[in-house]
């Protein structure tokens, strides 16, 4: 990521274009776009002024309610893309296609989390943005899963979209993998890479 902060001026516009871009029919709020990016909102909004004036997105305002709960709507402002950009062709496929997270990089954060014996990556690590059942598998043991969901919303905010995972642990996953489980038979089925093999897999 550090090459890219450096072409773009921050590590949060980064994730931001990616957040609007490889969200393209979404709209988010300020306070939206700072907790899917986890940027603070007064860096969200000079970033967002920045892209509004170079009109990669648009602000609107729309009514909407406070909490699911609420039956009061109120008038927000919001930002979503703008597909007609100049540059959107270009800047979606480099944004897309630049390596963000590093293989080391993910076997370190994840070594945080447990006793990590295996880790793949399919889906939105690979630049396959269409739906996926799993994008990040993560095998181990005394797997600490408070831990694990925080490293997931970091990537998140770094990939700028929803981080499908699942976790085992190793004699669960060895099960489920004599079994034909169809999770696992469908992530070895489609593109997928191999991050992390202590279990002897291939």
């Amino acid at each position: 990521m550090e090459i890219l902060d450096k072409i773009f001026g921050s590590a949060a516009k980064v994730r931001m274009m990616r957040l609007f871009i490889l969200n393209p029919d979404k709209q988010f709020s300020v306070e939206e776009v700072a907790g899917r990016t986890m940027t603070k909102e007064k860096e969200v909004r000079v970033e967002l002024a920045l892209l509004e004036k170079i009109d990669l997105i648009r602000r609107r305002i729309v009514s909407r309610k406070e909490n699911p709960e609420s039956v009061r709507s109120k008038k927000t402002q919001v930002w979503a893309l703008n597909q007609k950009f100049i540059y959107f062709d270009e800047l979606k496929s480099f944004l897309v296609n630049a390596n963000l997270i590093k293989n080391s990089d993910l076997i370190k954060r994840m070594g945080r989390v447990g006793k990590i014996k295996l880790i793949i990556l399919a889906g939105v690590f690979l630049n396959q943005l269409e739906e996926n059942r799993v994008d990040l598998l993560v095998v181990g043991d005394e797997i600490r899963r408070a831990s694990l969901e925080n490293i997931v919303k970091s990537l998140e905010s770094e990939l700028g979209k929803e981080v499908k995972y699942a976790f085992f642990a190793t004699a669960d996953f060895a099960y489920r993998l004599n079994m034909y489980d169809k999770l696992i038979r469908d992530l070895f089925d489609y593109p997928h890479q191999v991050v992390l093999d202590r279990i002897g897999l291939e």
